[in-house]
C-alpha cells in the first residue's frame, strides 16, 4: 500500500498485481499468513485474486490482527 503513494494507483502497483495473479495461477494463492496484514485487512489481496477468479479463503479479521478469541496460546 505504501507504493500506491497518496491514494493513487501507480504503474509499480499495477506490475505487482500482475505478478500476484500470474504466480497464483502457476501455483496457488499464497497462504494468508505470508501476506502483509494491511493488504488483507483492507481486502486488497482478496480483491486481486477474486478479480482473477482465483480461489482464496480469507482469514477472519481476528486472525489477521493476531487476536486469539479462544484464549488458547498461539
Amino acid at each position: 500500500m505504501r507504493r500506491a503513494g497518496g491514494r493513487f494507483w501507480s504503474v509499480e502497483c499495477d506490475g505487482l498485481v500482475i505478478r500476484i495473479v500470474i504466480l497464483s495461477r502457476l501455483t496457488a494463492a499464497t497462504s494468508w499468513q505470508w501476506i502483509p496484514g494491511p493488504l488483507l485487512a483492507g481486502g486488497v489481496y482478496q480483491g486481486i485474486l477474486q478479480s482473477a477468479s482465483i480461489v482464496f479463503t480469507a482469514p477472519r479479521p481476528a486472525e489477521i490482527h493476531g487476536v486469539n478469541l479462544a484464549g488458547e496460546p498461539e
